[in-house]
């Protein structure tokens, strides 16, 4: 199991998969190459969770930019119902 693990990663990250996606990253105007990906390492974070109306919103915790934008619709969810219940 770990071999075929690793056979999938060495794929995605050395092989044709990395050469499709630096091509086609590059041709819209970005700058990464094959060495970008070979050399990039994942780094697993905690997430963060919260209930809006009955569904479980899950994102990740910072330092992603999902985070900011999740306090921002936090923020501003609660102040339309600040002043929905305060101006009726």
């Amino acid at each position: 199991m770990e071999k075929k693990k690793k056979k999938k990663k060495k794929a995605f990250y050395e092989g044709e998969i990395a050469q499709t996606l630096v091509t086609e990253i590059n041709e819209a105007g970005g700058n990464v190459t094959l060495n970008d990906f070979a050399n990039y390492r994942a780094i697993e974070r905690e997430t963060i969770s919260s209930f809006y109306h009955g569904y479980k919103v899950i994102t990740g915790g910072p330092p992603t930019r999902s985070f900011i934008i999740y306090n921002i619709i936090y923020f501003i969810f609660y102040i339309f119902l600040f002043l929905f219940l305060v101006v009726q």
